[in-house]
Parts: C-alpha cells; structure tokens; sequence
C-alpha cells in the first residue's frame, strides 16, 4: 500500500489512466485522495495483493502491475 514508484503500465503492458481521470473508466474519487492525483502511476489504496491502476484500454477496467 505504501508503494510510491513510477510504474505506468500494467502487467500486460496497457497504458495506465490518470487517477483524477474519469475516462474511460469511472472510478470512486477517494482513490485520488491517496496521493495519486495527476498521475498514472500504479498504486494500491485499497489492499488488494500487490499495485494496480485503472486503464485506458476501454475493454480492461483495471489491471494489476509488476
């Protein structure tokens, strides 16, 4: 949860969305508030097993990163 790197792309190497973006993925805006706004970096501000981020692919919501 504490990860602060710069890691842009997922696992599969999609593009990560901005987290104070609502395209093309809607999201809850309490996830900005964990430090991420105006960047598309992975992070992890709900506890899931390792840092994630939404995605800009319109088919893929989100996707784990490395």
């Amino acid at each position: 949860e504490g990860y602060r790197g710069c890691q842009t792309r997922t696992r599969s190497g999609r593009t990560c969305q901005q987290w104070d973006s609502q395209s093309p993925h809607r999201h809850s805006r309490r996830n900005c508030a964990k430090g991420s706004c105006g960047n598309n970096y992975c992070r992890n501000p709900d506890g899931e097993p390792t840092i994630w981020c939404y995605t800009t692919d319109r088919r893929k919501r989100w996707e784990y990163c490395n």
